[in-house]
Protein backbone atom coordinates (compact mmCIF):
# COMPACT_ATOMS: atom_id res chain seq x y z
CA UNK A 1 0.00 0.00 0.00
CA UNK A 2 1.52 3.25 -0.79
CA UNK A 3 1.02 6.14 1.85
CA UNK A 4 0.61 9.45 1.27
CA UNK A 5 3.81 10.42 2.71
CA UNK A 6 5.33 8.05 -0.28
CA UNK A 7 2.95 9.72 -2.53
CA UNK A 8 4.35 12.56 -1.51
CA UNK A 9 8.23 11.79 -1.97
CA UNK A 10 7.63 10.51 -5.32
CA UNK A 11 6.06 13.68 -6.85
CA UNK A 12 8.23 15.48 -9.67
CA UNK A 13 9.46 19.01 -8.72
CA UNK A 14 10.63 20.46 -11.81
CA UNK A 15 7.79 22.42 -13.46
CA UNK A 16 6.91 24.74 -11.30
CA UNK A 17 9.84 25.39 -10.16
CA UNK A 18 10.94 26.15 -13.66
CA UNK A 19 7.54 28.39 -13.63
CA UNK A 20 8.88 30.16 -10.66
CA UNK A 21 12.45 30.40 -11.68
CA UNK A 22 11.01 32.07 -14.63
CA UNK A 23 8.67 34.67 -12.60
CA UNK A 24 11.88 35.88 -11.00
CA UNK A 25 14.01 36.05 -14.48
CA UNK A 26 10.64 38.23 -15.45
CA UNK A 27 10.79 40.26 -12.35
CA UNK A 28 8.22 38.60 -10.26
CA UNK A 29 8.97 38.96 -6.54
CA UNK A 30 8.30 35.25 -5.30
CA UNK A 31 6.73 36.24 -1.82
CA UNK A 32 4.83 34.06 0.65
CA UNK A 33 3.58 30.38 0.49
CA UNK A 34 1.10 28.43 2.86
CA UNK A 35 2.35 24.70 3.45
CA UNK A 36 0.79 21.44 4.09
CA UNK A 37 1.79 18.35 5.81
CA UNK A 38 1.59 15.04 4.33
CA UNK A 39 1.87 12.55 6.48
CA UNK A 40 1.21 8.99 6.38
CA UNK A 41 -2.79 9.16 8.18
CA UNK A 42 -3.45 12.83 7.21
CA UNK A 43 -2.84 15.69 4.70
CA UNK A 44 -3.11 18.98 6.33
CA UNK A 45 -2.52 22.98 6.33
CA UNK A 46 0.68 23.76 8.71
CA UNK A 47 -1.43 26.21 9.90
CA UNK A 48 -4.08 23.76 11.52
CA UNK A 49 -1.34 21.30 12.70
CA UNK A 50 0.60 23.64 14.85
CA UNK A 51 0.11 23.99 18.17
CA UNK A 52 -1.53 20.28 18.67
CA UNK A 53 -3.93 20.82 16.04
CA UNK A 54 -7.67 22.76 15.99
CA UNK A 55 -10.55 20.31 16.43
CA UNK A 56 -13.11 22.46 16.64
CA UNK A 57 -13.89 24.53 13.37
CA UNK A 58 -16.39 27.37 12.16
CA UNK A 59 -18.76 26.90 9.71
CA UNK A 60 -18.06 23.83 8.33
CA UNK A 61 -21.48 23.04 7.13
CA UNK A 62 -20.48 25.13 3.84
CA UNK A 63 -18.98 22.98 1.52
CA UNK A 64 -17.72 25.03 -0.89
CA UNK A 65 -14.34 26.43 0.58
CA UNK A 66 -14.11 30.09 -1.06
CA UNK A 67 -17.71 30.47 0.21
CA UNK A 68 -16.96 29.09 3.59
CA UNK A 69 -14.24 31.35 3.44
CA UNK A 70 -15.85 34.34 2.58
CA UNK A 71 -18.44 33.76 5.63
CA UNK A 72 -15.60 33.62 7.83
CA UNK A 73 -13.70 36.46 7.23
CA UNK A 74 -17.17 38.69 7.05
CA UNK A 75 -18.14 37.58 10.73
CA UNK A 76 -15.43 39.90 11.74
CA UNK A 77 -17.00 42.84 10.13
CA UNK A 78 -18.51 44.20 13.36
CA UNK A 79 -14.76 44.28 14.72
CA UNK A 80 -12.54 45.21 11.76
CA UNK A 81 -15.11 46.80 8.85
CA UNK A 82 -12.27 47.92 7.10
CA UNK A 83 -9.90 45.32 7.56
CA UNK A 84 -12.76 42.40 6.85
CA UNK A 85 -14.10 44.72 3.47
CA UNK A 86 -9.94 44.29 2.51
CA UNK A 87 -9.87 40.95 2.97
CA UNK A 88 -12.78 39.90 0.87
CA UNK A 89 -11.70 41.94 -1.67
CA UNK A 90 -8.72 40.10 -1.87
CA UNK A 91 -10.67 36.85 -1.37
CA UNK A 92 -12.26 37.60 -5.07
CA UNK A 93 -9.21 38.96 -6.74
CA UNK A 94 -7.54 35.95 -5.34
CA UNK A 95 -10.41 33.73 -7.07
CA UNK A 96 -9.79 34.97 -10.40
CA UNK A 97 -6.00 34.74 -10.19
CA UNK A 98 -5.01 31.38 -9.64
CA UNK A 99 -3.10 28.92 -11.39
CA UNK A 100 -3.42 25.38 -10.78
CA UNK A 101 -0.17 22.88 -11.55
CA UNK A 102 -0.65 20.89 -14.03
CA UNK A 103 0.31 17.06 -13.40
CA UNK A 104 3.21 15.41 -11.90
CA UNK A 105 3.90 19.32 -11.12
CA UNK A 106 4.88 20.64 -7.91
CA UNK A 107 6.30 23.53 -6.20
CA UNK A 108 9.65 24.76 -5.50
CA UNK A 109 9.75 25.33 -1.50
CA UNK A 110 9.73 29.42 -0.26
CA UNK A 111 11.45 28.35 2.60
CA UNK A 112 9.95 31.20 5.04
CA UNK A 113 7.67 29.28 7.45
CA UNK A 114 10.13 29.86 10.12
CA UNK A 115 11.46 26.70 12.58
CA UNK A 116 8.79 24.38 12.35
CA UNK A 117 8.84 20.47 13.74
CA UNK A 118 7.86 18.48 10.96
CA UNK A 119 6.80 15.18 12.21
CA UNK A 120 9.24 12.09 10.97
CA UNK A 121 5.86 10.04 9.35
CA UNK A 122 5.31 13.55 7.45
CA UNK A 123 6.94 15.82 4.68
CA UNK A 124 6.60 19.46 4.27
CA UNK A 125 5.52 20.43 0.66
CA UNK A 126 4.44 23.96 -0.67
CA UNK A 127 0.81 24.26 -0.84
CA UNK A 128 0.42 27.74 -3.17
CA UNK A 129 2.84 30.22 -3.39
CA UNK A 130 1.84 34.07 -3.99
CA UNK A 131 4.13 36.33 -6.66
CA UNK A 132 3.83 39.42 -7.12
CA UNK A 133 4.87 41.77 -10.42
CA UNK A 134 6.10 44.62 -9.15
CA UNK A 135 5.70 46.19 -12.50
CA UNK A 136 2.34 46.91 -12.63
CA UNK A 137 1.58 45.58 -8.58
CA UNK A 138 -0.20 42.92 -9.63
CA UNK A 139 -0.49 39.66 -7.85
CA UNK A 140 -0.23 35.52 -8.99
CA UNK A 141 -1.39 32.57 -6.78
CA UNK A 142 -0.05 28.83 -7.79
CA UNK A 143 -1.63 26.13 -6.35
CA UNK A 144 -0.56 22.96 -5.37
CA UNK A 145 -3.76 20.93 -7.75
CA UNK A 146 -2.52 17.68 -6.24
CA UNK A 147 -2.42 18.63 -2.68
CA UNK A 148 -5.57 20.65 -3.14
CA UNK A 149 -7.49 17.48 -3.73
CA UNK A 150 -6.25 15.90 -0.91
CA UNK A 151 -6.82 18.83 1.67
CA UNK A 152 -10.44 18.60 3.66
CA UNK A 153 -12.66 21.49 3.39
CA UNK A 154 -11.08 23.16 6.72
CA UNK A 155 -7.40 22.41 5.37
CA UNK A 156 -8.37 24.09 1.68
CA UNK A 157 -10.59 27.41 3.68
CA UNK A 158 -7.53 27.63 6.11
CA UNK A 159 -5.21 28.07 2.65
CA UNK A 160 -7.51 30.75 1.62
CA UNK A 161 -7.48 32.78 4.40
CA UNK A 162 -3.67 32.04 4.72
CA UNK A 163 -2.73 33.89 1.20
CA UNK A 164 -5.62 36.79 1.76
CA UNK A 165 -4.46 37.54 5.18
CA UNK A 166 -0.33 38.01 3.98
CA UNK A 167 -1.28 40.17 1.11
CA UNK A 168 -3.04 42.05 4.06
CA UNK A 169 0.29 42.07 6.20
CA UNK A 170 2.21 42.48 3.46
CA UNK A 171 0.83 46.46 3.01
CA UNK A 172 1.89 47.20 6.78
CA UNK A 173 4.99 45.04 6.79
CA UNK A 174 6.75 44.59 3.83
CA UNK A 175 9.02 41.58 4.04
CA UNK A 176 7.10 39.69 6.17
CA UNK A 177 7.14 35.82 6.35
CA UNK A 178 4.28 33.25 6.53
CA UNK A 179 4.39 32.38 10.48
CA UNK A 180 3.40 35.82 11.09
CA UNK A 181 -0.22 34.84 9.97
CA UNK A 182 -0.30 31.23 10.53
CA UNK A 183 -1.95 32.35 14.42
CA UNK A 184 -4.64 34.26 12.93
CA UNK A 185 -6.04 31.51 10.52
CA UNK A 186 -6.48 29.44 13.29
CA UNK A 187 -7.99 32.43 15.02
CA UNK A 188 -10.13 32.85 12.01
CA UNK A 189 -11.08 29.25 11.38
CA UNK A 190 -11.72 27.93 14.78
CA UNK A 191 -13.08 30.94 17.27
CA UNK A 192 -16.11 33.26 17.83
CA UNK A 193 -15.67 36.23 17.13
CA UNK A 194 -18.20 37.66 19.45
CA UNK A 195 -15.38 36.41 21.68
CA UNK A 196 -13.14 39.19 21.27
CA UNK A 197 -13.26 42.80 22.58
CA UNK A 198 -12.01 45.58 20.40
CA UNK A 199 -9.10 45.56 23.11
CA UNK A 200 -8.40 41.84 22.74
CA UNK A 201 -8.84 42.41 19.21
CA UNK A 202 -5.86 44.92 18.92
CA UNK A 203 -3.58 43.77 21.20
CA UNK A 204 -3.70 40.44 18.56
CA UNK A 205 -3.58 42.26 15.41
CA UNK A 206 0.08 43.98 17.58
CA UNK A 207 1.58 41.06 18.36
CA UNK A 208 1.32 39.27 14.51
CA UNK A 209 2.64 42.50 13.10
CA UNK A 210 -0.05 44.74 11.57
CA UNK A 211 0.57 48.55 11.80
CA UNK A 212 -2.77 50.05 11.85
CA UNK A 213 -6.18 49.43 13.10
CA UNK A 214 -8.33 51.90 11.38
CA UNK A 215 -11.04 53.49 13.60
CA UNK A 216 -13.82 56.31 12.50
CA UNK A 217 -11.35 57.17 9.71
CA UNK A 218 -8.45 57.38 12.03
CA UNK A 219 -5.55 54.68 11.89
CA UNK A 220 -4.51 53.56 15.13
CA UNK A 221 -0.70 52.98 15.65
CA UNK A 222 -0.56 49.74 16.97
CA UNK A 223 2.86 49.59 17.67
CA UNK A 224 1.86 52.23 20.59
CA UNK A 225 0.41 51.93 23.95
CA UNK A 226 -3.64 51.92 23.57
CA UNK A 227 -6.54 51.93 25.92
CA UNK A 228 -10.42 50.32 24.54
CA UNK A 229 -12.76 49.44 26.08
CA UNK A 230 -16.50 47.84 25.65
CA UNK A 231 -15.49 48.44 21.83
CA UNK A 232 -14.56 52.50 22.22
CA UNK A 233 -11.04 53.24 21.92
CA UNK A 234 -10.16 55.26 24.96
CA UNK A 235 -6.25 56.68 24.25
CA UNK A 236 -4.22 55.99 21.63
CA UNK A 237 -1.78 57.30 19.04
CA UNK A 238 -3.14 58.14 15.28
CA UNK A 239 -2.75 59.34 12.30
CA UNK A 240 -4.69 60.95 10.05
CA UNK A 241 -3.27 59.21 7.00
CA UNK A 242 -0.04 57.10 6.27
CA UNK A 243 1.00 60.22 4.32
CA UNK A 244 0.96 62.33 7.58
CA UNK A 245 4.25 63.22 8.85
CA UNK A 246 2.64 63.71 12.27
CA UNK A 247 0.25 61.98 14.79
CA UNK A 248 -2.28 62.68 17.38
CA UNK A 249 -2.65 61.49 20.61
CA UNK A 250 -6.54 60.58 20.96
CA UNK A 251 -8.14 60.68 24.23
CA UNK A 252 -12.09 59.76 24.92
CA UNK A 253 -13.77 60.70 28.37
CA UNK A 254 -16.42 58.62 28.40
CA UNK A 255 -18.26 60.06 31.18
CA UNK A 256 -18.69 63.57 29.43
CA UNK A 257 -19.01 61.82 25.84
CA UNK A 258 -15.77 64.08 25.34
CA UNK A 259 -12.96 63.49 22.69
CA UNK A 260 -9.57 65.51 22.63
CA UNK A 261 -7.64 65.12 19.58
CA UNK A 262 -4.14 66.75 20.79
CA UNK A 263 -1.84 67.74 17.99
CA UNK A 264 1.59 65.95 18.12
CA UNK A 265 4.99 68.37 18.58
CA UNK A 266 5.92 67.17 15.25
CA UNK A 267 2.74 68.94 13.61
CA UNK A 268 2.02 71.77 11.75
CA UNK A 269 -0.67 73.91 13.94
CA UNK A 270 -4.11 72.49 12.33
CA UNK A 271 -6.25 74.36 9.83
CA UNK A 272 -9.81 74.96 9.84
CA UNK A 273 -10.20 72.09 7.10
CA UNK A 274 -7.55 70.01 8.94
CA UNK A 275 -9.77 70.31 11.96
CA UNK A 276 -13.06 69.38 9.81
CA UNK A 277 -11.27 66.41 8.60
CA UNK A 278 -9.98 65.27 11.71
CA UNK A 279 -13.34 65.82 13.81
CA UNK A 280 -15.59 64.21 11.75
CA UNK A 281 -14.77 60.61 11.67
CA UNK A 282 -14.92 60.83 15.06
CA UNK A 283 -19.14 62.42 15.85
CA UNK A 284 -22.05 60.24 17.08
CA UNK A 285 -24.87 62.36 18.14
CA UNK A 286 -24.73 64.09 21.69
CA UNK A 287 -20.91 64.11 20.83
CA UNK A 288 -18.22 66.67 21.88
CA UNK A 289 -14.54 67.27 20.53
CA UNK A 290 -11.74 69.41 20.88
CA UNK A 291 -8.54 69.94 19.05
CA UNK A 292 -6.01 70.79 20.83
CA UNK A 293 -2.27 72.18 19.85
CA UNK A 294 0.65 72.55 22.26
CA UNK A 295 -1.55 72.50 25.27
CA UNK A 296 -3.65 75.23 23.35
CA UNK A 297 -7.62 74.75 22.44
CA UNK A 298 -8.28 75.79 19.09
CA UNK A 299 -11.40 74.41 17.56
CA UNK A 300 -14.19 72.68 19.19
CA UNK A 301 -17.22 71.18 17.70
CA UNK A 302 -20.48 69.45 18.94
CA UNK A 303 -22.57 67.07 17.52
CA UNK A 304 -25.92 68.51 17.24
CA UNK A 305 -29.38 66.78 15.68
CA UNK A 306 -27.26 64.62 13.89
CA UNK A 307 -25.22 66.95 12.31
CA UNK A 308 -21.99 69.39 13.87
CA UNK A 309 -20.86 72.26 14.25
CA UNK A 310 -17.22 74.26 14.61
CA UNK A 311 -15.97 77.13 16.72
CA UNK A 312 -12.65 78.24 17.05
CA UNK A 313 -11.13 79.27 20.51
CA UNK A 314 -12.35 82.90 20.34
CA UNK A 315 -15.99 81.56 19.95
CA UNK A 316 -16.05 83.02 16.23
CA UNK A 317 -18.21 80.42 14.21
CA UNK A 318 -15.93 78.76 11.69
CA UNK A 319 -18.26 76.45 10.30
CA UNK A 320 -21.46 73.90 10.16
CA UNK A 321 -22.83 71.28 8.87
CA UNK A 322 -26.12 71.35 10.64
CA UNK A 323 -29.70 71.83 9.13
CA UNK A 324 -31.01 73.68 11.93
CA UNK A 325 -27.65 75.51 13.48
CA UNK A 326 -27.58 78.90 11.81
CA UNK A 327 -24.97 80.43 13.15
CA UNK A 328 -23.24 79.92 17.00
CA UNK A 329 -20.75 81.44 19.15
CA UNK A 330 -18.57 80.04 22.07
CA UNK A 331 -17.61 81.98 25.38
CA UNK A 332 -15.26 80.99 27.66
CA UNK A 333 -14.93 83.02 30.75
CA UNK A 334 -13.73 83.00 34.45
CA UNK A 335 -16.00 83.79 36.70
CA UNK A 336 -15.12 84.01 40.68
CA UNK A 337 -12.25 81.57 39.49
CA UNK A 338 -14.20 79.25 37.53
CA UNK A 339 -13.90 78.56 33.82
CA UNK A 340 -17.64 78.62 32.17
CA UNK A 341 -18.35 77.99 28.84
CA UNK A 342 -21.44 79.08 26.73
CA UNK A 343 -22.74 78.44 23.64
CA UNK A 344 -24.86 80.90 22.12
CA UNK A 345 -27.51 79.09 18.92
CA UNK A 346 -28.77 81.09 16.41
CA UNK A 347 -31.54 78.30 14.79
CA UNK A 348 -34.59 78.24 13.09
CA UNK A 349 -37.55 79.04 14.49
CA UNK A 350 -39.61 76.31 15.68
CA UNK A 351 -36.44 74.72 17.63
CA UNK A 352 -36.96 73.69 20.91
CA UNK A 353 -33.93 72.68 23.38
CA UNK A 354 -35.24 69.06 23.22
CA UNK A 355 -33.83 69.29 19.52
CA UNK A 356 -30.46 71.09 20.70
CA UNK A 357 -29.64 68.74 24.07
CA UNK A 358 -30.46 65.45 23.90
CA UNK A 359 -29.19 61.42 25.42
CA UNK A 360 -26.22 61.88 27.90
CA UNK A 361 -26.00 65.80 26.75
CA UNK A 362 -28.33 66.00 29.16
CA UNK A 363 -26.23 65.85 32.29
CA UNK A 364 -23.80 68.27 31.04
CA UNK A 365 -25.50 71.02 29.11
CA UNK A 366 -28.43 73.48 30.03
CA UNK A 367 -30.23 75.01 27.52
CA UNK A 368 -32.49 78.72 27.93
CA UNK A 369 -34.82 79.21 25.01
CA UNK A 370 -33.87 82.96 24.58
CA UNK A 371 -35.85 85.38 21.89
CA UNK A 372 -37.33 84.51 18.57
CA UNK A 373 -37.77 86.93 15.57
CA UNK A 374 -39.62 86.25 12.63
CA UNK A 375 -37.13 83.64 11.18
CA UNK A 376 -34.71 82.19 13.73
CA UNK A 377 -34.59 81.96 17.55
CA UNK A 378 -31.63 82.16 20.25
CA UNK A 379 -30.70 79.49 22.97
CA UNK A 380 -27.93 79.95 25.55
CA UNK A 381 -26.11 76.28 26.06
CA UNK A 382 -23.89 76.16 29.24
CA UNK A 383 -21.70 73.66 30.71
CA UNK A 384 -22.76 72.74 33.81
Amino acid sequence: MISIFNLSKSVVKVGLFLLIASHANAGYEVGNGGDALLCDDRVVLLDLDEAGGVHSFQLESITDPFERTQELLKAWQFLDPQRSAQWLRELEYLKNHIRWTAGGESLANISDEGPVKVPVECALNQAAVQSRDPINDSYTYDFDAQIWKMFDGNSKAALLIHEVLFKNLLDSLPGAHSYLIRPMVRVIMSENPQDYNLARYLSFLSKIGFTYYNYQGWLVDLHQPFVADDGVLLEAQVLRDLKQECSWKLKYNKDRNLTTVVAGDSCRRPSFTTAVTLQSGLFLEGHFVQVQYKNEQLYSALSVYGGFDIADKDGSVVGSVSSLIRNYQVSVTNEEGQRRTRIYVWTQKETTCSDLIFGDWQQYLSCDAGKSNENSRIFTLEMK
